[in-house]
């Protein structure tokens, strides 16, 4: 009982110490013995701004993941914009330059002479770098005036005044482009087509798209009878313009020449569906059908060539050829007399003996045409052009000059090929066994002339 006692007011001692104490702290706080409580003095209140500290810093983050991601989408959007605008800008541009390609028949200004830097002088159509342009316009002027003088000595038929002026032109202003051409027309007058060629190859340099220069330098090329360069130059022109008529005829003559026949019908029909009534192509058409002995076609096309060019021997001498493989005799001399007033009775003559009129020539008609031809002045000269016209074969066809000038149609034959008018794969008709010197055969470039062009 005694301890129970004693434990009991001890107890009560330490429950009244305990009293005491935090009645005296009270009092000392109060007396400001100690500091008063700040809202960070208590872990529970410190704890609570971290918590908030780490709830902003996470809402920034994620609004700054939400910007990237929405400016790297706008970015590419942009991108994908620009590109399909670029695009749909290019498309533009090209059907407008096709446009305009197609609104221009013959072009002088090509897009290749644009790149290799050409300009045009408007007063006088002169291709000039542009890099010198406005350089030396005094001396250029100068040669203007040259080449003026050219041209008129080339209508006038002064072609080697014409050469030489056009040369001196050239030696005063190097950059007239057009003088080219027209030396390579000279040139094929002349029979000088190896001068021809480079005179054409100098003037396509400045002008890779023009068709017309194209089809020269391929005319230059094939009197040399360098037959597939010319067929792959001619091919070139028809990639350029389909239409143009002076490569189909072309194209036909170098067949003609490799004896390809169904190839050579082919061009010469492309050409007639573009120039029905000429009568050169006519000509060669009547010649393949000849060949392929179709004589009533051959000779119906002949006639209708001949109401075009009426003066033509060599039309003439062909529907007589055809007639007579025909046994028609009396066509057959009625189309070599008509033929003898254009070549004089000697032509007519000589053509009379060959295979294909052997059976006009024994008949009673024929016969009496024989004495009839013996009979004819022979005092009046003969017209070497038009015995050429009627014994040689059709020509290579080069283009119209910048002047507007044609030049001759038939200036030499081709001598791989044979003459049309009298000669016929499927027959025993030759052609005539007459050697009538080529007028305009080549005559081989001296030294000099080589060395003036190379310059």
């Amino acid at each position: 009982m005694t301890d129970k006692k004693v434990y009991s007011n001890r107890a009560e001692d330490a429950a009244a110490s305990e009293v005491g104490s935090i009645y005296r702290m009270s009092t000392d706080r109060r007396r400001g013995a100690y500091p008063p409580r700040t809202p960070g003095s208590s872990s529970r209140a410190s704890r609570k701004p971290a918590r908030q500290s780490n709830v902003g810093h996470s809402i920034l983050i994620s609004h700054v993941r939400t910007f990237a991601l929405v400016a790297v989408f706008m970015g590419g959007l942009l991108g994908l914009a620009v590109y399909v605008t670029g695009q749909a800008w290019q498309r533009h541009i090209a059907r407008a330059r096709d446009s305009r390609a197609e609104s221009r028949p013959a072009p002088r200004e090509t897009a290749a002479a644009s790149e290799a830097g050409v300009v045009v002088d408007e007063a006088s159509g002169v291709r000039i770098p542009r890099a010198r342009a406005e350089l030396d316009t005094d001396a250029m002027r100068r040669a203007m005036v040259m080449q003026a003088r050219a041209e008129a000595l080339q209508k006038d038929g002064e072609l080697e005044q014409a050469i030489e002026t056009y040369r001196e032109a050239l030696r005063i202003w190097p950059h007239l482009s057009q003088v080219w051409p027209r030396k390579g027309q000279i040139y094929l007058e002349l029979g000088r087509y190896i001068q021809a060629e480079q005179a054409f190859e100098r003037a396509v340099e400045t002008d890779p798209a023009n068709v017309e220069l194209l089809n020269d330098l391929g005319v230059a090329v094939l009197y040399q009878n360098r037959i597939h360069p010319a067929l792959a130059l001619f091919e070139a022109v028809l990639d350029l313009d389909e239409e143009f008529a002076p490569a189909h005829f072309n194209r036909a003559l170098a067949f003609l020449v490799l004896d390809e026949y169904e190839s050579a019908q082919q061009e010469i029909i492309a050409y007639l569906q573009l120039r029905p009534d000429d009568p050169v192509a006519l000509k060669e058409k009547a010649y393949l059908q000849a060949a392929q002995m179709n004589y009533d076609e051959a000779r119906a096309t002949l006639q209708k060539a001949l109401e075009h060019a009426p003066e033509w021997a060599a039309l003439y001498i062909d529907a007589a050829a055809v007639a007579a493989l025909q046994g028609d005799i009396e066509s057959a001399i009625s189309y070599l007399d008509a033929a003898e007033e254009w070549v004089g009775p000697d032509v007519i003559t000589r053509i009379y003996q060959q295979p294909a009129f052997r059976s006009v020539r024994l008949s009673e008609a024929g016969l009496d045409f024989r004495e009839l031809l013996d009979a004819r002045d022979r005092s009046r000269a003969p017209d070497e052009d038009a015995i050429a016209a009627a014994l040689l074969g059709s020509a290579p066809m080069p283009s119209l000059n910048h002047q507007g000038v044609i030049l001759p149609e038939e200036p030499a034959a081709l001598n791989a090929r044979p003459d049309p008018a009298v000669s016929d794969p499927e027959s025993d008709l030759q052609p005539p066994a007459v050697e009538i010197e080529d007028p305009l055969a080549e005559a081989s470039p001296t030294e000099e002339d080589v060395l003036r062009d190379e310059e």
